[in-house]
């Protein structure tokens, strides 16, 4: 039987909040391909802003979560808006995370998100994603964002 990713997540998250560090078993073959699917889709689409090959990398119906009201295409147009122009790819993962899971199609990543300014006027937080993987494609994405620190100095109060 297979853990809810859920599960797995408030167990990471129990782990790291203790100081201590779950065992977990390693990655087989599909789950380690899925962890990189995740971690390219990522960097692609939040570092280099090459929004033509993060879109490559989801399944047809892809569903978010995050903002139910917004269409992929939708999605994808606002982060082009935002920044237009696709950055140079390295090929590797600046923001790197500080846990990503997989379990199964599951991928969970847990980010420390420092500095961010926005809608949400947080000055630092914690990121948490998670990825469904179908045949080999992003199906399926649920995250929150905790703020840790509080609005930045000089933000308006709600």
């Amino acid at each position: 039987m297979r853990a809810n990713p859920f599960t797995i997540a408030m167990m990471a998250g129990l782990g790291l909040s203790l100081g201590g560090t779950p065992t977990l078993a390693a990655d087989t073959p599909g789950e380690a391909a899925n962890r990189v699917l995740v971690l390219d889709y990522f960097r692609l689409t939040f570092e280099v802003h090459d929004f033509d090959k993060a879109r490559a990398l989801l399944a047809p119906g892809y569903i978010s979560h995050h903002n139910a009201k917004e269409s992929t295409e939708q999605m994808f147009a606002r982060f082009k808006r935002q920044s237009p122009t696709p950055g140079p790819d390295t090929g590797v993962i600046q923001n790197t995370p500080v846990l990503v899971m997989a379990d199964g199609d599951f991928v969970m990543l847990f980010m420390r998100a420092p500095n961010i300014e926005g809608p949400r006027n947080v000055s630092q937080g914690s990121d948490f994603e998670l990825y469904r993987i179908e045949n080999g494609k992003i199906a399926e994405h649920w995250d929150a964002f905790a703020n840790a620190g509080g609005p930045p100095p000089g933000a308006p109060k709600p």
